[in-house]
């Protein structure tokens, strides 16, 4: 993984004029959309005042929900060229620039079969959308990860469905360099018998395949909750420095992590955290924005080198 000022060196000199040319497209999408919202409200409130003298207010009120789905046709109509241009020519920029045995497919997705293999989300999924998948090698390490988001179909108690939210952020797959049979998930502290994804962890516990792990770190433990199907090959697998390092990680990213151990991999859902979407009401020139894509692929290529993936210290059997 290249350092940040490399990765900042690229952006504001290799990419910049790419980047420039990006800044007046969208200053140019916005104003378009501006216009649209000035002729919007300049005839909401011919309207209201017509609904005034006429003591009727439906028009007003059909306009204005017309209005906003237009705007966000408009929206998604004008930006789809400039999102795909700033992903195909910048993103891509950056993760050549970083490692060029990396591939980047904006309409990328992390394969489902791959997501049910992590053991991670045992919730039914109803709906499954991802993009931007990155894979390849970094220093010998085969890894995969995409912005995933997935649902699930529900009823209220009047019998209302409703899309309900399973998982939203970057999925990572990697090689683990140590052997294990077992099944291992880490969850945040907060999460297990709580929040809903403890629906599915119920389950897989009612079944007797895993169970709690105590591990050795109170500071670990009171991050994270560890199930198991092997106590000892649990333990083996999340040594003092690789929890040491996984508590460095999360404290980089500052968001709930999720992490398996399966089938000689390692899965990561960093919740949250969306990679590669390019901004529309602020500038592309702006350190801000520029650190925030930076530190975006800095955290999620870095979980190799801060979980010292490529560090073959384990032999497979």
């Amino acid at each position: 993984m290249k350092s940040s000022s490399r990765l900042y060196d690229l952006y504001y000199e290799g990419l910049y004029e790419t980047i420039i040319q990006l800044e007046k497209e969208r200053k140019d999408i916005l104003g378009k959309i501006k216009l649209f919202l000035y002729i919007f409200v300049l005839f909401e409130i011919l309207l209201i005042v017509w609904a005034f003298k006429r003591g009727d207010f439906e028009y007003p009120a059909v306009f204005f929900m017309l209005g906003i789905f237009a705007i966000g046709l408009l929206y998604d109509f004008l930006s789809k060229d400039y999102k795909n241009s700033f992903k195909t020519k910048i993103v891509k920029g950056l993760i050549k620039g970083n490692d060029p045995g990396l591939i980047y497919d904006p309409k990328g997705c992390f394969p489902f079969a791959l997501y049910r293999a992590s053991a991670l989300f045992e919730e039914r999924v109803d709906r499954y959308r991802c993009q931007d998948l990155v894979y390849g090698e970094i220093d010998g390490v085969k890894i995969m990860f995409s912005d995933l988001q997935t649902w699930q179909k529900r009823r209220d108690s009047k019998g209302n469905e409703y899309w309900h939210p399973i998982f939203k952020g970057v999925f990572f797959c990697a090689d683990f360099h140590k052997s294990f049979k077992g099944v291992t998930l880490v969850y945040p502290e907060r999460i297990p018998f709580f929040a809903d994804v403890a629906d599915g962890l119920r389950q897989v516990l009612k079944r007797g395949s895993l169970e709690p792990v105590r591990l050795d770190s109170p500071e670990f433990e009171k991050s994270f909750t560890v199930y198991s199907t092997d106590q000892i090959e649990a333990r083996y697998i999340l040594s003092h420095s690789m929890m040491e390092r996984i508590l460095k990680f999360r404290s980089q990213i500052k968001r709930d992590l999720y992490l398996s151990f399966k089938d000689g991999k390692i899965f990561l859902a960093i919740e949250g955290l969306d990679n590669f979407e390019p901004p529309l009401f602020r500038s592309l020139l702006k350190f801000e924005v520029a650190k925030e894509y930076i530190n975006s692929l800095k955290f999620t290529l870095g979980a190799v080198e801060e979980l010292k993936l490529n560090i073959r210290i384990w032999s497979r059997v």
